[in-house]
């Protein structure tokens, strides 16, 4: 693969990341919410492959209302959303919704976004030494 489209691929990644914090703190902030199911997005491997195989150079926004403003990052970003189906336990108001869980889970996905961008940090690093050797 080569440095430029790895850096595609992290950067899509980074903004997968984004808009899976997102999500998981739509979640955190309806853990009161009556009836409320909790949501997370398809795996970042599933959309990607998809996104490829589908012919697109990158993965698209998705809109599903006309009143929806589009773009990277946020819930309502390029990567699909899907309400969880497995609880652990729900609540007589109907919430599903664990907070020890939603919250473990946005520390991976901080986690696995700090990873991303040091290693999107190190690529462009090494692009441009490359870049100034080449010139010389």
């Amino acid at each position: 693969m080569a440095l430029p489209a790895l850096l595609q691929v992290l950067s899509q990644k980074m903004a997968y990341l984004t808009q899976r914090s997102a999500v998981l703190g739509e979640n955190i902030a309806n853990a009161n919410t009556q009836g409320y199911k909790p949501k997370d997005l398809v795996d970042f491997s599933t959309a990607l492959q998809q996104a490829s195989s589908s012919g697109q150079g990158g993965v698209k926004v998705a809109v599903t209302h006309a009143g929806h403003i589009g773009g990277p990052g946020g819930a309502d970003g390029p990567y699909k959303t899907r309400t969880e189906k497995d609880f652990y336990e729900i609540k007589p108001s109907g919430n599903a919704v664990i907070l020890e869980q939603q919250m473990a889970q946005l520390s991976q996905t901080s986690t696995n976004y700090a990873a991303t961008a040091g290693l999107y940090k190190k690529v462009a690093g090494l692009l441009k030494i490359a870049m100034a050797r080449g010139s010389s």
